[in-house]
């Protein structure tokens, strides 16, 4: 049987956020409705990481609620599994997507446990991404693969696969490797869930579909899609989504030949001195001016002061403030510590074996 099938993952809804987020999500909406419209595919399969946060607010369910809703309406299946952001933190408590079980929609597949379901015309291996007992998990899906003896088999899974795009694997992360999925030859194709870069795992029917926008300003992807296939002969093509264009702007180097509008605009400004702040603050404006949505990724100038122990440590301003200030609950105006610490930096005032030397912030005072 041949099945068309559409592949998102990593959506990320998380309302309350920057305009840039909301803009970007809307529009990535909008446009998976209208393929799945047009294209009227059997099976949507959303591998995980729905929602950003442990517990959603109403209105985020209700956004997701309305989308599926109308995938629904329009004829297609969807089948969801639950990814790290989605996974409550202890056992005890439910994962994001049980209020959507409990709804009874008819269509949607929701598969929360490692296992071998059958959701309609085709059998799906579930790996959804658990904190506990991962390795079993992995192990279960192996043996019922090994068993499975019908023609229809899919996969969809929220993981990482080692070594995908030479991308370097964190050491508390849910991890399979390629061989792994390889030997999964039953499986049709598998729907990827948790890398935010798209592409396929060599060897393999297997493929991640990348956040379908930019999730976080450290996400630079040019380019963002989802995948759109059909099983006989494993042809998956991506569809570009449209999504707001990324300007990184050097501060330092700005000029007004740098001005754009309609961006997401990361203005990176490091090394800065106290002084430089309102001229940020002024070429900042000028971006907000011209209808973009702009985040500073600020870094003060390193100070560097010798520690009662004697050992020299090189740190931020903020780092400082939070070593000496935070930490030892110190009444002392901020203003007044910025002002002695840009005469630090500057040369005006030398630290001695600790900040509590520096008769001009006065720091003998605690509460």
């Amino acid at each position: 049987m041949s099945i068309k099938f559409l592949h998102s993952a990593d959506i990320h809804i998380k309302l309350g956020y920057d305009d840039r987020y909301r803009m970007d999500l809307i529009k990535f909406m909008q446009f998976f409705l209208d393929v799945v419209y047009k294209d009227k595919p059997d099976y949507v399969f959303l591998a995980g990481d729905l929602f950003d946060k442990k517990v959603p607010t109403p209105a985020e369910y209700s956004m997701l609620y309305i989308f599926i809703n109308k995938i629904l309406s329009f004829g297609s299946k969807i089948i969801m599994t639950q990814g790290n952001h989605d996974e409550p933190d202890n056992e005890e408590a439910d994962h994001t997507l049980q209020p959507l079980m409990e709804l009874n929609l008819q269509g949607l597949y929701i598969f929360d446990e490692p296992g071998l379901y059958n959701a309609g015309e085709i059998d799906v291996l579930a790996l959804p991404y658990v904190y506990h007992n991962k390795e079993e998990g992995a192990a279960t899906i192996k043996r019922l693969h090994d068993t499975y003896t019908g023609n229809n088999l899919y996969m969809i899974a929220h993981c990482w696969v080692d070594g995908y795009l030479n991308m370097p694997t964190p050491p508390t992360e849910f991890v399979i490797t390629p061989e792994y999925i390889k030997q999964l030859t039953k499986v049709k194709y598998a729907a990827l869930g948790h890398i935010h870069t798209y592409g396929t795992v060599n060897g393999s029917h297997a493929a991640y579909s990348g956040s379908p926008f930019r999730t976080t300003w450290g996400d630079t992807d040019d380019v963002k899609v989802i995948l759109r296939g059909r099983d006989d002969g494993h042809v998956v093509e991506s569809l570009i989504v449209p999504v707001s264009p990324l300007k990184v702007v050097d501060f330092a180097a700005f000029t007004d030949a740098d001005l754009v509008s309609g961006h997401m605009v990361k203005l990176r400004a490091h090394n800065l001195s106290i002084s430089d702040m309102p001229r940020l603050e002024e070429v900042k404006n000028k971006f907000l001016a011209l209808n973009n949505v702009v985040n500073v990724d600020k870094q003060l100038k390193p100070i560097t002061y010798i520690k009662a122990e004697g050992a020299a440590k090189g740190v931020t301003i903020d780092e400082f403030l939070d070593d000496y200030v935070k930490k030892n609950d110190i009444v002392a105006s901020k203003a007044k510590i910025i002002g002695v610490l840009e005469k630090i930096m500057t040369g005006q005032i030398t630290t001695g074996a600790s900040p509590f030397t520096i008769e001009e912030l006065d720091l003998g005072d605690k509460k």
